[in-house]
């Protein structure tokens, strides 16, 4: 589970550290009472000796056999709840874990998209340039042949002008 919550957002992970790290702490605690309570009642039961055998035979026999046993049920279930926690805590870093998958192949497609939409632009774009100097091209050639008519003309006129002076006078 560790490794999974490494692959956690950081929003989200330390949440999951702290509870992994205090369910660690807790299970560790109640398997050492257990084995405490465990090995207690087996040196009792080595001390007990013969003078007790048939008292042996009776787990209830005794008030401080009952109380350790209370307490080893006890830390049982507890030791059980904290293992059914732990697992609903995997079940629910896994279900993160996929949809955090999902989220990031989704993220991929999109950054796709968006990388083809820049392409496409910068085509554009550059269509654009293209298109924009050969406008400029035609106005400047446009401007070129008004000034050349306007100069033959205006030599016409002075042809003209020129011609009809000659001839009057």
């Amino acid at each position: 589970m560790e490794v999974e919550i490494q692959g956690m957002p950081q929003s989200i992970k330390s949440k999951y550290q702290t509870r992994v790290k205090s369910s660690k702490a807790e299970l560790q605690k109640w398997k050492k009472q257990a084995k405490d309570l465990h090995l207690s009642g087996a040196r009792q039961e080595l001390f007990a000796g013969r003078s007790n055998a048939a008292a042996a035979d009776d787990p209830y026999a005794d008030d401080e056999v009952r109380s350790q046993r209370t307490r080893l049920l006890q830390g049982n279930q507890t030791l059980a709840d904290s293992t059914r926690r732990l697992e609903d805590s995997q079940r629910i870093a896994l279900e993160t874990e996929g949809i955090g998958a999902d989220i990031l192949t989704t993220l991929r497609q999109q950054r796709g998209q968006i990388e083809n939409a820049r392409d496409q632009l910068q085509q554009a774009d550059g269509s654009i340039d293209r298109a924009s100097g050969t406008l400029k091209g035609m106005i400047r050639r446009m401007y070129q042949q008004k000034i050349v008519t306007g100069a033959i003309i205006t030599v016409l006129v002075l042809l003209i002008l020129i011609i009809l002076w000659e001839k009057l006078t």
